[in-house]
């Protein structure tokens, strides 16, 4: 069911499961990437993923009058495209299968945040 938030209306269940999804491929990636090369492009991941999930919390409600919700939602399309982009890098320079799953599990979440259907699989 479609609810009013600072995103629009949205399936805010879906939205959280996607976002508890992704969260869990992030955590999977910064472990595989361990201390090696991958590493520092993997904590970049989660830094970007903890200003996402925080940006998410402040627009699934509704934001006080004096906050600008479209400069939120716009932070917060910045923060997944960080997760995307350095999660590219990632399975493209060290090949982990991890790296995938986030590029897949972040576009699904976007998909929600756009109340769009999510594919079967994104990749």
């Amino acid at each position: 069911m479609d609810e009013p938030t600072a995103l629009g209306p949205v399936d805010i269940w879906r939205l959280i499961d996607d976002k508890q999804n992704l969260w869990v491929q992030v955590t999977n990636l910064v472990s595989a990437a361990g201390d090696g090369p991958a590493a520092e492009d993997a904590a970049v991941v989660e830094r970007r993923m903890v200003e996402a999930d925080r940006l998410m919390t402040t627009l699934m409600e509704v934001p006080p009058p004096d906050v600008d919700g479209r400069m939120l939602r716009h932070d917060l399309m910045n923060a997944l495209g960080a997760i995307d982009n350095y999660s590219e890098l990632i399975a493209f320079d060290d090949d982990l299968k991890e790296a995938r799953a986030v590029r897949d599990a972040v576009r699904r979440l976007v998909l929600s945040i756009r109340g769009r259907p999510a594919a079967a699989k994104m990749s």
